[in-house]
């Protein structure tokens, strides 16, 4: 008999707002970025917030920013930040919701566009085990500044998620999916029970 998931998405929706401005600002105040990069970064925003571009691409220019970067120093700021600043951003009736698809022995999985070092501090502390998020590409430890396999996003997510749910035997119509964005719709549509 197939299993039952309670997937969930992490930004907006696990947590208030999105982790990477936490990261952001933590490196203008190591001072690892300036201006000019704050500025691109502004201008990346507002072409998609205006559809120039689409969120697949302002997550790639994104991963670029990290170029060069060690993946285990990452892992540690996504630790402290987590502790810091992002875990009060959980909210606190999703961490309701969560708990009580465990308590129904449902196989818990966080489903995000983010990277790794974003996502797995929040995965642990609330005891979700399974994690589908963008990978990124690392050569010797360090960033390359680009995705290791798709950006998780809209389509790609709800195709990862597809693909992981017929591994480990769990059926999608039985299936619980909780997001805030409408990226998510493929996703939404996979599941027997969406949780807009």
């Amino acid at each position: 008999m197939a299993r039952t998931a309670a997937i969930f998405d992490f930004d907006g929706t696990l947590i208030a707002g999105y982790s990477i401005l936490a990261f952001l600002k933590e490196r203008a105040r190591r001072r690892e970025i300036g201006a000019v990069a704050i500025a691109r970064t502004a201008v990346s925003l507002l072409e998609s917030a205006f559809g120039s571009i689409d969120n697949r691409e302002l997550i790639a220019r994104g991963m670029h920013q990290w170029q060069g970067k060690r993946v285990a120093d990452l892992d540690a700021l996504g630790e402290e930040l987590y502790l810091r600043e992002i875990k009060a951003l959980v909210y606190p009736e999703m961490r309701k919701v969560v708990d009580e698809h465990r308590r129904k022995g449902h196989v818990l999985v966080l489903a995000s566009s983010a990277a790794p070092f974003q996502v797995a501090a929040a995965a642990r502390d609330l005891g979700i085990e399974h994690v589908l998020c963008t990978r990124l590409d690392a050569r010797a430890g360090v960033l390359t500044g680009k995705s290791k396999g798709p950006i998780l996003w809209g389509r790609a997510k709800a195709d990862a998620v597809h693909d992981f749910c017929r591994r480990e035997g769990i059926g999608l119509a039985q299936s619980y999916f909780y997001a805030d964005g409408d990226e998510d719709v493929a996703l939404m549509r996979l599941v027997g029970n969406p949780r807009p």
